[in-house]
């Protein structure tokens, strides 16, 4: 009997090894449910993460953008390119698409939103400037601007938003001629309403073709009479006029300023000065920072970035000659180009860019932007293409009150409307006059950008 009953649970490990291979199964599966859930859900985070990282690089790329163009108008969501002046719409402005860009496998949008200031005691609201205007005053201080910038980040099925709200803020870059060196004006050149300031001497030769007479005449129409939070001592005229620390000659009394003036013309309000005080201040400066100076690599980025921007034309040039003109300038160019010449050859002192392009001072349009020369002079060729822009010329690193052999000079008939920035001695033989103080504004180079405020959009 026994026996019998061991004979028949002969196949009972069969059926138990299927029982347990289902039940491994099931739990397998389950176990698997769990592994791709946790998976899944682990893709979506870095996938966000990502898209975060993203969306915060589009506020990177559009800040860079503002420090290349932030004329407010390209942001206000006006369009009328035939208005006076003309009110174009950026690509990148909240009104349109706005900009798209792959990155590294993800893709971002960046729109940006030119936020007009209220008059105190107005409050803001949230599509206007979170600083107010001071009763009195027309404009915001330190010629100050502020941009919504929204940037959306995609990663697969991930999508993150961010808000930066940025500002643009005044360099305080001398808006006139300037040098560490000396200035000459020669012959019957005739300088209209912008300033001449030199840390060295300023030399008249000739009597000057003004209809006023002289080398100078019109309004300073940068810094009228020079009074400001950098130089509390005001000039008894708004004319456009001579600053110098040394001297400055034929300069006539109550508009230009040197050495020997009282007050005496100084370098910063920390030197002595040998005028009594009273009758008046014994002091006058330059009306800006003299210290401060043109960021080279901002420039020269902005100017490849143009580049890449414009096709076929060239903004950024390295030149291995010791000599090297300028004969054409880009297409539809604005305050906002930038052309860089670069010479790359180690002898600075030996290297000299030309103005060179066709044209007559009675061109329309002129052209536009600013012109920066490293590693070289710079001459302006007569009877050349109108200008209308500024010209900044390095042989190497600006060091105040040091002048090298960044020079700057022309030979008359002369057609630039603006100034000169030069590191060394600046020469002037023909007529020139200002870009309007709009014009310089909001001009590369002239202003910097920075963030007010950043947060996360959940939307």
């Amino acid at each position: 009997m026994f026996r019998r009953l061991v004979r028949d649970e002969s196949g009972i490990a069969l059926g138990m090894a299927i029982v347990v291979v289902v039940l491994i199964g099931v739990m397998g599966a389950g176990l698997l449910v769990f592994v791709g859930s946790d998976l899944k859900t682990v893709v979506e985070v870095n996938q966000g993460q990502v898209a975060f990282e993203t969306a915060d690089a589009g506020l990177k790329v559009a800040r860079r953008h503002l420090l290349g163009g932030s004329d407010p108008v390209e942001y206000d969501g006006v369009t009328n390119p035939a208005g006076t002046p003309p009110n174009p719409e950026s690509a990148w402005s909240y009104s349109g698409t706005g900009r798209s860009f792959d990155f590294n496998g993800s893709t971002f949008n960046v729109k940006i939103q030119y936020l007009p200031p209220v008059t105190a005691p107005a409050t803001p609201t949230a599509d206007q400037a979170p600083e107010v205007i001071p009763a009195g005053q027309t404009a915001l201080p330190n010629g100050r601007n502020y941009y919504r910038v929204i940037s959306e980040g995609r990663t697969g099925e991930a999508r993150r938003k961010v808000e930066a709200i940025y500002n643009t803020y005044d360099l305080d870059i001398p808006k006139a001629y300037f040098t560490p060196g000396s200035i000459t004006v020669n012959g019957s050149a005739c300088v209209t309403s912008v300033s001449l300031f030199a840390q060295g001497d300023i030399t008249l030769n000739g009597s000057g073709s003004c209809a006023t007479g002289g080398h100078i005449a019109g309004t300073d129409e940068a810094y009228k009479t020079w009074q400001n939070a950098i130089n509390p001592t005001a000039r008894p005229t708004t004319s456009a006029g001579f600053g110098a620390t040394g001297t400055v000659s034929a300069k006539v009394s109550g508009r230009d300023y040197d050495s020997s003036t009282c007050p005496k013309f100084v370098a910063n309000l920390s030197n002595d000065s040998s005028c009594p005080d009273p009758p008046g201040p014994p002091r006058i400066t330059f009306p800006f920072n003299a210290n401060n100076t043109i960021d080279l690599r901002d420039l020269e980025s902005t100017a490849r970035e143009q580049d890449l921007k414009t096709a076929g034309t060239t903004h950024h040039f390295e030149i291995a000659d010791s000599t090297a003109s300028v004969t054409s300038w880009p297409s539809n160019s604005s305050k906002d180009t930038v052309v860089y010449y670069k010479f790359v050859d180690g002898t600075p002192g030996n290297n000299l860019l030309k103005w060179f392009v066709s044209g007559s001072c009675s061109d329309n349009p002129a052209k536009q932007g600013t012109l920066v020369v490293e590693g070289a002079g710079f001459t302006t060729q007569p009877n050349k293409a109108r200008f209308q822009g500024v010209v900044i010329v390095r042989e190497g690193e600006f060091v105040p009150g040091v002048a090298d052999d960044g020079t700057s000079s022309d030979s008359g008939n002369t057609c630039l409307e603006g100034f000169v920035n030069a590191s060394g001695n600046i020469t002037i033989s023909g007529s020139v006059t200002p870009s309007s103080s709009a014009d310089l504004a909001n001009r590369p180079g002239f202003y910097g950008v920075r963030q007010w405020s950043w947060r996360e959009l959940y939307q």
